[in-house]
């Protein structure tokens, strides 16, 4: 797959933090055409490298967005990204994007995501 993208995080709505997935946010130009779904991706910036999962779309489950955003959870990292500009690297799509009929349904699939995702880079789970 290897879809490279570059952006600036900018602020969300601490969605990502309040379900335990703290997540970089940055918006997606409406010409990229990448698909809504979660991923597996390598997250580059200032030297440093992290493996993650991320979801592109429209969050349908708890507030549909009027525009696609991009939202990255980096393994191993607790720090601030505002401003940064991040490199990610989108290598295997995980699953398309879907609406759950509750928070702890999709905190439960966002679990699964992230096992899937550290398998994809050999993490141990």
């Amino acid at each position: 797959m290897y879809i490279e993208i570059s952006g600036i995080v900018v602020n969300g709505e601490k969605r990502g933090t309040q379900l335990g997935f703290p997540t970089a946010n940055m918006a997606l130009s409406p010409l990229l055409n990448i698909e809504n779904g979660v991923y597996a991706v390598e997250v580059c910036f200032d030297g440093y490298r992290f493996g993650g999962v991320a979801n592109v779309g429209n969050h349908p489950t708890v507030g549909q967005s009027p525009q696609k955003l991009l939202e990255v959870h980096l393994f191993g990292f607790n720090g601030n990204l505002y401003g940064k500009r991040l490199n990610v690297r989108f290598e295997e799509k995980l699953r398309d994007e879907k609406k759950f009929d509750g928070v702890e349904e999709l905190k439960n699939a966002i679990t699964e995501d992230v096992e899937k995702a550290k398998a994809h880079f050999g993490y141990y789970l």
